[in-house]
């Protein structure tokens, strides 16, 4: 999977795969079209303001009889009008700033899952995609603000997901607002069936080559409940999550079924970039950052996870196998946060959790085979920072730095439990059968951490094949490092959200700033070269990679340096006398 850049014309993008002796045994071309513009002929306007729908509708003046656009005034009534005019390839639904309701009839609630945008069987093309999204501005490429709102089916105990896709493709979704969704806590809801039957099969009715992007999802669900805000249940694949926000819900971000044993039933090829999932408490012990729940193949790339009740997240299996985490920032996840205060595993990531009934009786599956997992910073959770847990297989765990976890684990309600190592792996215990090789932790930085309330140094459990990581009490930061246990004053930025005409959901969407490492610290050119995964040679060299290129992970100097970030090789080899290291910029976007 590859995500397309923007092009202003249509753009050949030619792959080769070659041996290491350099001879090219295949290539493939992929032509990207860029979308174009909205035009009388392909578009239609929804606008709330109108009292109807129109055949002639000027967007400068959002006016009926007027102009030579088509229009409609909402999307949802007693009736269902359904959308004007019908979905063809290249088709698309401009929606006009303002808030669309849930609307009673007459008085009383509707079916239960009865959405406020409701699309079935768009299917478009990949060349002419039909596409859903809010009003911008042709002058700046601001976004109207688009609220779907759940209050009045709040209020009066409906039950209903805002925004339902099922049975479609090619489909492009940008720049909404969804809050109040009263179901279990769904706001976009991708694939299945059952619309106005009293509940949703997700298991049917799948979704592919669908793109959701610049979208928040916010105070969705009732207590207790933990479903993803951006939520897939079955089988639904090429699916793209951008720069997409969830928050003071159960779980941010949920693809899957917990604990499934068919496979064929479950997402694979779902990407998701540029997430922050913050302040989900409404699960209780289950209000999460972001869960792959079986799902496969799968790449969670950028993203920021905080303040969760149940921890960042991570994959739950069976079948959670060959999935990508990387450029991850979790941290301050805490039970006491729940209103219910119900005791979570409160964890910066957990991978590869599979239910013991299934982990200890034949045939023994695993929790997850085959991940990668790097570039991940974990610090100030009231669990471990990283877990590599129950039944997982061969879990690669590459650049991370993990610190100041279980913080205050003396004050839980149940003292103890999920007590803090910076990285722990339950692989190779020998207790969960379908598990043959540990987990791999390789250039880990871990400082910091407090086992049974006694601070340690880098708390790595032992059940991991280990290779070049330091466990420091002192990693020589340039700025102060907090004390073993103490809160930390890590402060966000906005390094991960630089692209002005693109829509910021909130302004401290961004990654952690701090923790420059010092001139002379034991973390520089002290990490492993890792064959397949860094570039084969570094930045500066005589004969650089670009700078840009995505194909490799970058490095400066004699070897990667230990933890997260990679800083550069000569420039802190050889500084000015008493001046750090640059700054990073954000977790080295790349």
């Amino acid at each position: 999977m590859f995500v397309a850049p923007p092009v202003s014309q249509s753009t050949t993008f030619q792959f080769e795969l070659s041996k290491n002796s350099g001879q090219i045994i295949a290539t493939v071309n992929i032509i990207i079209v860029p979308l174009g513009t909205n035009t009388s002929a392909n578009t239609t306007f929804i606008d709330r303001t109108l009292a109807g729908r129109c055949t002639t509708y000027d967007p400068s003046t959002r006016l009926c009889g007027s102009g030579s656009y088509t229009a409609m005034n909402e999307v949802f009534s007693g009736t269902f009008p359904g959308w004007y005019p019908a979905f063809t390839p290249g088709r698309r639904y401009i929606f006009r700033g303002g808030t669309y309701p849930y609307i009673l009839n007459a008085g009383s609630c509707r079916p239960v899952v009865t959405p406020i945008v409701y699309i079935t069987d768009a299917v478009g093309t990949s060349s002419a995609p039909i596409q859903f999204k809010a009003y911008q501005d042709p002058n700046t490429g601001a976004y109207e603000t688009v609220v779907l709102d759940g209050t009045v089916a709040y209020q009066n105990g409906c039950e209903m997901t805002p925004f339902f896709i099922r049975k479609s493709s090619y489909v492009i979704i940008e720049g909404f607002t969804v809050t109040k969704a009263v179901n279990a806590g769904q706001a976009f809801y991708l694939g299945g069936a059952g619309f106005g039957t009293g509940g949703i099969n997700g298991l049917v009715d799948p979704v592919h080559h669908v793109t959701v992007r610049h979208s928040t999802a916010n105070y969705n669900g009732g207590p207790n409940t933990w479903r993803g805000a951006f939520y897939i249940q079955g089988p639904s694949h090429e699916v793209l999550f951008d720069h997409v926000e969830a928050h003071h819900g159960g779980t941010g971000a949920e693809y899957g079924v917990p604990h499934s044993l068919t496979n064929t039933l479950l997402p694979y090829n779902i990407w998701t970039q540029y997430l922050y999932s913050h302040h989900n408490v409404n699960g209780g012990g289950n209000g999460g950052g972001i869960l792959l729940m079986g799902a496969r193949n799968s790449i969670v790339s950028h993203a920021v996870l905080s303040y969760c009740s149940d921890g960042g997240g991570g994959t739950q299996g069976p079948f959670a196998d060959d999935n990508v985490f990387e450029h991850i920032t979790t941290f301050g996840h805490d039970q006491t946060l729940s209103p219910s205060g119900v005791d979570g595993n409160e964890r910066g990531i957990q991978m590869g959790n599979v239910n013991n009934n299934l982990a200890l009786n034949p045939p023994y599956p695993s929790g997850g085979r085959d991940g990668v997992f790097h570039h991940i910073i974990a610090y100030d959770n009231m669990g471990n920072g990283v877990n590599d847990a129950q039944g997982s297989h061969n879990g690669q765990y590459l650049h991370m730095s993990v610190f100041n976890n279980t913080r205050h684990g003396a004050t839980r309600s149940v003292p103890g439990v999920w007590s803090g190592l910076g990285f722990e792996s339950e692989g190779g215990t020998g207790t969960y059968p379908g598990v043959t090789i540990p987990a791999t932790l390789t250039n880990t930085l871990s400082f910091h951490n407090i086992v049974g309330g006694i601070p340690a140094d880098g708390a790595i459990r032992s059940y991991t094949i280990q290779d070049t990581n330091l466990l420091s009490l002192d990693p020589a930061f340039s700025t102060g490092t907090p004390a073993p246990g103490a809160a930390s004053t890590l402060t966000s930025d906005t390094a991960l959200y630089t692209d002005a005409p693109r829509r910021t959901p909130n302004p401290n969407f961004g990654a952690v700033a701090g923790l420059v490492l010092r001139v002379g610290s034991p973390a520089i050119d002290r990490g492993t070269f890792v064959a397949g995964f860094h570039c084969d040679r570094a930045d500066d060299a005589p004969v650089p990679y670009p700078a840009n290129d995505p194909n490799c992970v970058h490095w400066r100097g004699a070897a990667p340096d230990i933890g997260a970030y990679e800083y550069g090789g000569s420039q802190v080899s050889s500084p000015p006398a008493g001046s750090p290291p640059a700054a990073p910029t954000g977790l080295q976007v790349r």
